[in-house]
C-alpha cells in the first residue's frame, strides 16, 4: 500500500531526522512497585546496558530478509520496579518509523488507512536483575492485546514485565535485542493459557515433554505493519527575489508481514503460582540448575552433552567424513547447510578462500547445522570472518535452536562450535558484528605465535571464553590414513587453570 499518509511536519531548509516510538501507545505508563527502594536504578541499568550494546542497535526487521532497523532505548521514559527476587528497569523504544503487531481477529476489524488510537502495542526494553544470582540481562517485551481487550479496557499500557493487568487478554512476546524471537505467552482474562515458540521449532516439543503431559499445539499468525517513511522537499511559496519557501512532506508506505508461531496449550500442573508475575519461560528466566533440562526461553546446555549428540549423529558423521576425505585433495572450500526441515543446501560458490550460498536458497530457512572446510594449510579453527558470518546468520533469523552446530573441517579433523547459552550467544552475535571483539581477537588469536593444532584451538577457546560467547568448542581428530573408515568421536575441549587445552571430564 503506497503513500497512505502525507502531511507537513516542519518548515526548514535542512533535513531533520526524527526517531519515533516503536510499537507504543500514547500513554507511556509502567506499573511501579511501591515496596522497598530498588537496588537496580535507572542509572545503573543504563550503565550496564551501554557496556553491553551500542547506543543504537541494528535489529532485524521481519518484513524483508536481511534488512535491519536502528533502535535505541528511551531512557527519559525509564521506570524501575521490583517484585520478589527480581528488579527491572523498563524503557520505551525509539526507532525510525512506526511498527505495529496485531492478531488475526484485530486484523479483521482494523483498516490500516484509518487511525484508531486503541489499536496499538505496548513495547518495553527490559533490563532484568536477579537479586539472588546478581545476573543481569536485557531483552524486548511486546504486549499484543486481543481486539476486545484493546477496544474495551484501554489498559494495555499498564502492563509491564512484573505486572499484568488482571483482565489482560492477548499475547506477550519476547525478543532478543537483535530482534530475533525468543518465546511468548498467551493470556486470557489474566491467566496463562498458551506457550508460544518459533513455528515448527522442536523446543516447543521439549517443553511439552518436560511437563509430562499431552498438549494440543497449533500454529498461529500475527500481522506486523511497518510504516516506512521518507521525506521530500515541496515548494510551497516565495519567489527568486524574496526567497523560496519549502515544506518537508513525509510519505509513508505501509508494509504488512505475517509471522507465525507454534502455540501449545498451557496446563497448570501446580508448579506455577498464579500470583507470580514472573511465569516460567519469560525472557528473563534464570538458567535452570540442570543445564540439560533447560527451559526453552533461554536454554543452556553443557559442552559434554553437545559432544555426545554430535558423536551419535550418524548422518552428520557421514557428511563430515566425506568432506574431510574430499578436502585432502581439493584446494577449494566446500560445505553445506542443513535446515531444520532436513534439507541440505549446497554452496553456489566454492573458492580457495570462501564459499557462499544463493540468497534464494537460504531465504526463510532455519538452520540445524552449518559446516565448511578449510583446505590444507589454512588452519583448523574458525576465522574471525567465520564467526561474523555465524553472527549474521543468527541476526537474520536462521539460527533459532540451541541444538544448532557450526563446524570447520580441516586437515586435523572437525572442530564444531556448540551453543551453551542462547542468551550469551545472542549478545555475542550482536557485539562481534559491531566489531567490539576485533581487538580481543587480534590479541588472543592473531597476536600469539602459530603453533600446533591444539595450540590454535587453545587460542580460540580463550577468545570465546574472554568474550562470553555462549559457545563451546568440541573437536573430532581425524586422519587421512583412515580415509573411508573414520571412527573418531567429538571431544569437549576446555582450558585448565593455566589456560592450557584439556579434554572436558565428561561422564
Amino acid at each position: 500500500m503506497k503513500h497512505i499518509r502525507k502531511w507537513k511536519k516542519w518548515r526548514t531548509l535542512t533535513y531533520i531526522s526524527v526517531l519515533g516510538t516503536l510499537l507504543a501507545c500514547t500513554e507511556q505508563m509502567l506499573h511501579d512497585d511501591n515496596s522497598s527502594t530498588d537496588e537496580l536504578t535507572v542509572s545503573v541499568a543504563r550503565q550496564w546496558y551501554d557496556s553491553q550494546y551500542a547506543p543504537v542497535v541494528m535489529t532485524r526487521t521481519c518484513e524483508e530478509e536481511g534488512k535491519e532497523l536502528p533502535v535505541k532505548p528511551d531512557w527519559a521514559g525509564a521506570k524501575a520496579s521490583s517484585w520478589g527476587r527480581f528488579e527491572t528497569v523498563e524503557t520505551p523504544i525509539l526507532t525510525n518509523g512506526v511498527h505495529l503487531i496485531i492478531d488475526s481477529e484485530t486484523a479483521l476489524h482494523w483498516d490500516p488507512c484509518t487511525k484508531v488510537d486503541y489499536i496499538c502495542n505496548t513495547t518495553r526494553m527490559v533490563v532484568l536483575k536477579d537479586k539472588i544470582t546478581g545476573k543481569m540481562r536485557s531483552f524486548v517485551m511486546i504486549f499484543v492485546g486481543s481486539y476486545d481487550y484493546l477496544k474495551n479496557t484501554r489498559n494495555i499500557a499498564k502492563n509491564s514485565y512484573l505486572y499484568r493487568d488482571p483482565d489482560y487478554d492477548g499475547l506477550v512476546l519476547f525478543y532478543a535485542i537483535n530482534g530475533s524471537f525468543i518465546n511468548g505467552w498467551r493470556y486470557s482474562d489474566g491467566k496463562i493459557v498458551g506457550y508460544l515458540s518459533p513455528s515448527c521449532d522442536t523446543q516447543s516439543e521439549s517443553f511439552v515433554s518436560t511437563r509430562g503431559m499431552q498438549q494440543v499445539c497449533h500454529d498461529i499468525c500475527t500481522t506486523e505493519y511497518s510504516y516506512n517513511c521518507h521525506d521530500e522537499y515541496v515548494l510551497v511559496g516565495g519567489d527568486m527575489e524574496t526567497g523560496l519557501i519549502y515544506d518537508t512532506v513525509t510519505y509513508c508506505d505501509l508494509v504488512p508481514y505475517e509471522r507465525c508461531y507454534r502455540e501449545c496449550e498451557f496446563v497448570d500442573d501446580g508448579k506455577v503460582d498464579p500470583n507470580n508475575p514472573y511465569p516460567p519461560g519469560g525472557a528473563g528466566n534464570p538458567e535452570p540448575e540442570d543445564p540439560d533440562k533447560s527451559n526453552p526461553s533461554l536454554p543452556v546446555k553443557t559442552p559434554c552433552s553437545g559432544a555426545s549428540k554430535l558423536s551419535t549423529n550418524a548422518e552428520l558423521k557421514k557428511l563430515v567424513d566425506e568432506l574431510f576425505d574430499k578436502n585432502s585433495i581439493n584446494a577449494s572450500e566446500d560445505g553445506w547447510i542443513k535446515t531444520e526441515a532436513g534439507g541440505i543446501i549446497k554452496p553456489s560458490v566454492t573458492e580457495t578462500g570462501r564459499i557462499s550460498y544463493s540468497l534464494s536458497d537460504i531465504s526463510g530457512q532455519k538452520y540445524s547445522e552449518q559446516y565448511h572446510s578449510h583446505p590444507v594449510g589454512q588452519g583448523c579453527i574458525t576465522s574471525l570472518a567465520d564467526l561474523k558470518a555465524l553472527a549474521l546468520a543468527y541476526t537474520n533469523g536462521h539460527i533459532v535452536s540451541i541444538n544448532f552446530t557450526y563446524g570447520v573441517v580441516s586437515e586435523a579433523g572437525c572442530l564444531t562450535l556448540v551453543i551453551t547459552s542462547m542468551s550469551d550467544f545472542a549478545t555475542f552475535a550482536s557485539k562481534i558484528r559491531a566489531g567490539n571483539y576485533d581487538v580481543i581477537w587480534n590479541n588472543t588469536v592473531l597476536g600469539v605465535p602459530v603453533g600446533t593444532f591444539d595450540g590454535s584451538i587453545e587460542k580460540l577457546i580463550n577468545f570465546l571464553d574472554t568474550s562470553i560467547s555462549g559457545l563451546a568448542v568440541t573437536f573430532r581428530p581425524m586422519s587421512i590414513e583412515k580415509k573411508g573408515n573414520h571412527t573418531e568421536n567429538w571431544l569437549a575441549k576446555e582450558l585448565d587453570e593455566n589456560k592450557k587445552i584439556i579434554n572436558s571430564e565428561c561422564k
